[in-house]
């Protein structure tokens, strides 16, 4: 009787046990409750699951710059669109018709236009900039503070204050592209450029950057390379200072170095808008005559051909390099989707089989109980009699 009951009690652990492993797997989905149970399973588990969160990482991160480059997308096309109204606008500004008041009215259309760029290429998604280059978190244009005093150059000076290196995002493991585009590829033009054997030849104005997005700037009677936090680095050229507003590099001598200068196309806006209030660049003097003012804004015509041809480039790198992100993030999701199928046959409890071992379970328990029962029931008198 003794061994009877043990053989019971046996059996109802291992059904404990059965009930455990069969409730556990069912809320978890989960095969392996512990790595023990079965170290061939855990190893496979725990590789499928560090893809599983690689791949998620990267397509969070895909989705997220993938806003960033449709709100990109829409700046750069909206500003084509200012930029061509820029020139419509300088063209009816030269009708014969024109009067010096209708030209200033012409100015004041400017102003909004220039202001209207101004916001386009300062545009933000959750508080990054997406036009400022390596930093992000840097306002790429700002506009010099102050008044309206006459004959003071700084008045209304628009700066870039980011860089010409973009931010590289992850499109797979260990894998990274260029991000976007920068405030030097959407409102700078280039003026010039030199390679090994030639001089370079830029307005004190213009800001010099290099094939690698790395800025030059004067100093002294050299031309000096800073890195990307600002710092100046050893590169040097000696330049001539040509009297007129203008430097000149000796000859580059370095294998692969391409030295660009670029125009600020806010700049122009300015001298555009002053000269269609009929006044020279000084701010202080009014222009001579009316054909004098004429072929001041007609000298601006070719800056917004070349802005307007800049930012047409600038939109197809960016319609590329989103592309990109375009096609990572589809294969970024069929991978997961890979993963997630992989791990299912791996790692996941068959919820059919354990419904079926459930109800079996069951029944054994009912078995097990009804049996237990009626050997309590046993007697010597129920026996003999």
């Amino acid at each position: 009787m003794i061994n009877l009951s043990d053989q019971m009690m046996h059996r109802l652990s291992n059904l404990n046990d059965e009930y455990r492993r069969v409730s556990y797997q069912m809320s978890s989905g989960k095969i392996l409750e512990r790595g023990s149970d079965d170290s061939v399973v855990f190893s496979k588990e725990l590789h499928i699951n560090d893809r599983l969160r690689t791949y998620d990482g990267l397509k969070k991160q895909i989705e997220k710059t993938t806003a960033y480059n449709n709100v990109s997308d829409i700046s750069v096309s909206q500003i084509k669109t200012t930029l061509e109204s820029v020139q419509v606008e300088m063209l009816k500004a030269l009708n014969a018709g024109m009067d010096p008041s209708d030209k200033k009215a012409v100015a004041k259309s400017m102003e909004g236009m220039r202001d209207n760029l101004l916001m386009l290429i300062n545009e933000t998604v959750d508080g990054e900039y997406l036009f400022s280059g390596s930093d992000t978190t840097i306002q790429p244009f700002k506009k010099a503070d102050g008044f309206d005093i006459a004959g003071d150059p700084e008045y209304g000076k628009i700066e870039y204050q980011g860089d010409a290196i973009l931010r590289e995002v992850a499109v797979a493991p260990n894998n990274y592209r260029d991000r976007g585009v920068h405030g030097f590829d959407v409102m700078f033009y280039t003026t010039s450029s030199a390679v090994k054997g030639e001089a370079l030849t830029f307005s004190a104005t213009d800001r010099v950057v290099d094939g690698g997005g790395l800025e030059w700037r004067v100093v002294g009677t050299d031309l000096q390379q800073y890195d990307i936090n600002g710092n100046a680095t050893t590169n040097v050229l000696p330049i001539t200072d040509n009297l007129d507003g203008t430097y000149t590099t000796d000859p580059i001598t370095q294998d692969g170095l391409l030295l660009e200068s670029k125009r600020n196309f806010f700049d122009d806006m300015n001298q555009i808008i002053t000269a269609l209030n009929g006044v020279e660049p000084d701010g202080m003097t009014q222009l001579a005559s009316a054909d004098a003012q004429n072929e001041a804004i007609r000298e601006k015509l070719d800056s917004v051909k070349s802005i307007y041809d800049a930012s047409n480039v600038a939109h197809a790198k960016l319609g590329a390099r989103n592309n990109i992100f375009n096609n990572a993030l589809d294969n970024v999701t069929t991978q997961l989707t890979h993963f997630n199928i992989l791990y299912q046959e791996t790692a996941a409890s068959d919820m059919a089989k354990l419904a079926m071992e459930s109800k079996a379970l069951e029944m054994t328990y009912s078995a097990l109980y009804t049996t237990i029962s009626k050997m309590n029931d046993l007697s010597l008198i129920k026996f003999i009699s």
